[in-house]
C-alpha cells in the first residue's frame, strides 16, 4: 500500500452505495474526428435519457463531456491543444459557443458559464488536478496516460454519481 492510502474501499462496494458510475465504456479511436463524433453522439443520448428520468422522478442532470486536450508544444503542431479542440467543435461539429467552456493556463471560462447550456468542459491539466464535476458522464481525452495512476485518476473524474442516487435509466449510470 502507498504510504498516503487512509483507507481503502472497493469500486463494487461504492458502487453498492451509489457513488459511482459503473460499468465504464471505453473506446480508442486513431481519428479524433471519430471519437468526438462518437462522444458527442454518446452524450446526446446521455441527455435523452435525463431527459426521461426527470419525467419519471423529477431529478434533473445536465450530461457534460469532459476533453482532456494536450499541452501546447513548439515541437508538435498538429497537437490538439485546449484552443484546438474549442475551435474544432464550434466548427466541424458545429456546437454552440455558449455551450462550451475553456478552463486552462489563461483562460477559465467556467465561472461565466451558463449551467443550464453548459454541456462541454475543455481543459489540459485541470482533470489531473483532481476536479471533478458529478454530471461529468462523458470523457474524451486527447493524451495518453503515461501510468495506470494517471489513467485512474482521469477516468475518476467520470466517476461520482450524480446526487448520489441510482438512476431509473440505466445509461446514466454508468460512465
Amino acid at each position: 500500500q502507498p504510504s498516503n492510502v487512509l483507507y481503502s474501499v472497493s469500486a463494487s462496494t461504492l458502487q453498492g452505495e451509489d457513488m459511482i458510475k459503473l460499468p465504464v465504456d471505453m473506446a480508442a479511436h486513431g481519428d479524433w474526428r471519430i471519437a468526438m463524433r462518437e462522444a458527442i453522439a454518446c452524450l446526446d443520448r446521455l441527455q435523452a435519457a435525463a431527459d426521461a428520468e426527470k419525467a419519471v422522478t423529477g431529478e434533473v442532470l445536465r450530461p457534460i463531456m469532459l476533453l482532456q486536450a494536450e499541452r501546447q508544444q513548439q515541437a508538435n503542431p498538429d497537437a490538439m491543444t485546449v484552443d484546438k479542440v474549442w475551435r474544432a467543435l464550434q466548427d466541424d461539429f458545429d456546437v454552440p459557443r455558449d455551450q462550451i467552456a475553456r478552463s486552462a493556463t489563461g483562460v477559465d471560462e467556467l465561472d461565466g458559464a451558463d449551467p443550464a447550456k453548459l454541456r462541454f468542459v475543455v481543459t489540459a491539466d485541470k482533470l489531473r488536478e483532481g476536479w471533478d464535476w458529478p454530471e461529468a458522464y462523458v470523457l474524451l481525452s486527447f493524451r495518453g496516460s503515461s501510468t495506470q495512476t494517471a489513467l485512474e485518476q482521469i477516468l475518476g473524474r467520470v466517476l461520482r454519481m450524480p446526487n448520489v442516487t441510482r438512476k431509473q435509466h440505466e445509461e446514466l449510470n454508468c460512465a
